[in-house]
């Protein structure tokens, strides 16, 4: 894997190296690809199935369907899962946290989102949202909460 020098604050920086992790030239602002997965930092949760990195691109969890949030939720039931999914995302992959993003197919959904796995501590946290309820299997087709 390699990282970008200069995306990351030089303590974190100093960190991956010590790790024996390739960086590139200072300045490059994004973390560069590899089959390992590409390091990013979250700058913070939208909901429960997309994220946003520091740098501003967002991201949306590959393969699972969250609830939709309470502006755009069915139902209560759908409304409050939302709520749930997002804040256990949020203690997955809070804001500043280190991630792993994984590419495994189409690079970016239709409104113009990153599609990629997320693992923290080399746990695939869309399957984890999906084990404990909080989202459920991408089927071509919002999933259905109420």
């Amino acid at each position: 894997m390699t990282v970008a020098a200069g995306w990351w604050g030089p303590q974190v920086l100093d960190a991956v190296r010590a790790a024996g992790v390739e960086t590139e030239a200072p300045g490059d602002p994004t973390p560069v690809g590899a089959a390992g997965g590409e390091l990013a930092r979250v700058a913070r949760v939208v909901d429960g199935d997309t994220l946003l990195l520091v740098g501003g691109e967002r991201v949306r969890l590959l393969n699972i369907d969250a609830p939709e949030m309470p502006a755009r939720a069915s139902c209560e039931r759908e409304a409050a899962l939302a709520l749930e999914a997002k804040a256990r995302l949020e203690n997955l992959a809070p804001a500043g946290a280190a991630v792993t993003l994984r590419r495994d197919g189409e690079d970016r959904d239709r409104y113009g989102r990153l599609l990629r796995r997320l693992e923290v501590d080399g746990e695939d946290v869309g399957q984890r949202l999906t084990r404990e309820g909080l989202a459920q299997t991408w089927r071509g087709r919002k999933a259905q909460w109420c």
